[in-house]
């Protein structure tokens, strides 16, 4: 009885993906200390195969790098972009000069899709890490907070993460600390139907790209926005270790699905050995209280959520746009 239950649950559910998309409208500010304030409007409409996102895009650079982030990450205008799983396709559409770029989705850990890994495994060998973790801890509070935002009742978490790591190399020792605000409502109805479509999609875009992660911790440890922060920066970050069982344990704490998600990331490190050269010469001495200064923040708002039949048009291509493939 049992074993039939949960096969219909799971029938119920891959059914949803496939005859229903959701439209979310939401709203974002992500502030990157050395390079800028990113804020972006967009609407998403998502399927268990397709993503659909149109997007009002503003940047506001500062600083040396500015450019690189505008040129690689934050272009300002009006986008959209599609994410075909069936055919393993990004569509990035740029309705300024009306064209249309398609690429292969790319496995992270190898390659495109489809593409052979044979004799990969041989080449593999792990690499010693450079740093050794001393501390790691995660932890979720259910703070009890109550507040509708957008017409949708909601209860606050408060996420903090903190990272402690010294050099294996050197006398140099740092830390991190990502703290999170989440505002999360209650999984009913259209908000319980949404959720099952876009964790659908997500953990098969997931599957796509070889990571292994879910929609709710990506969505409220600001996920997308820490590896942009990684990519910049050229770093690796510490916050990638973590002790799994524990993780998961705290962050079922977080019932609901994520209204609002206020974020911001903290670094700091010390006894760093100075570096010869020209690189050492241009080395700017750290600021006092630098290390008060977030080097991102995040923050994301759901306006709002339906749930509506299924449509293929929703995932088309403007008329008469230039299609490039590459």
């Amino acid at each position: 009885m049992k074993k039939t239950l949960y096969l219909v649950l799971i029938l119920f559910v891959f059914t949803i993906g496939i005859h229903s998309d959701v439209i979310k409208k939401s709203k974002s500010e992500v502030t990157f200390a050395k390079y800028g304030t990113f804020k972006t409007e967009r609407t998403e409409t998502v399927s268990a195969l397709m993503k659909k996102t149109d997007s009002n895009d503003n940047f506001k650079g500062k600083g040396f790098l500015s450019k690189l982030a505008a040129k690689v990450f934050f272009k300002s205008g009006e986008f959209s972009s599609v994410i075909n799983l069936k055919e393993s396709k990004i569509a990035t559409i740029s309705h300024k000069k009306k064209k249309v770029i398609v690429k292969n989705i790319v496995n992270i850990m190898g390659g495109d899709i489809g593409e052979s890994e044979e004799g990969d495994a041989e080449e593999s060998d792990e690499e010693e890490s450079d740093i050794t973790i001393t501390k790691n801890e995660f932890k979720v509070v259910v703070t009890g907070n109550k507040k509708v935002i957008n017409g949708f009742p909601t209860k606050e978490y408060s996420i903090s993460w903190i990272v402690e790591w010294e050099s294996n190399n050197d006398e140099s020792k740092g830390s991190s600390k990502l703290i999170s605000n989440v505002r999360a409502t209650s999984v009913t109805g259209k908000i319980s139907s949404s959720q099952k479509i876009e964790s659908l999609f997500f953990r098969n875009y997931m599957k796509k790209l070889g990571l292994d992660t879910d929609m709710k911790r990506d969505d409220v440890l600001g996920g997308s926005w820490l590896r942009i922060f990684t990519s910049l920066s050229r770093s690796s970050s510490a916050q990638s270790s973590e002790n799994a069982k524990k993780f998961r344990k705290e962050i079922s704490k977080i019932k609901g699905y994520p209204i609002v998600i206020d974020g911001e990331y903290y670094v700091s490190t010390t006894g760093v050995k100075k570096k010869k050269g020209l690189r050492g010469l241009l080395k700017k001495k750290k600021k006092a209280g630098a290390d008060d200064i977030p080097k991102f923040t995040f923050y994301t708002e759901v306006i709002e959520l339906s749930v509506v039949k299924s449509d293929p048009g929703n995932y088309s291509y403007p008329e008469g746009y230039k299609v490039k493939e590459k």
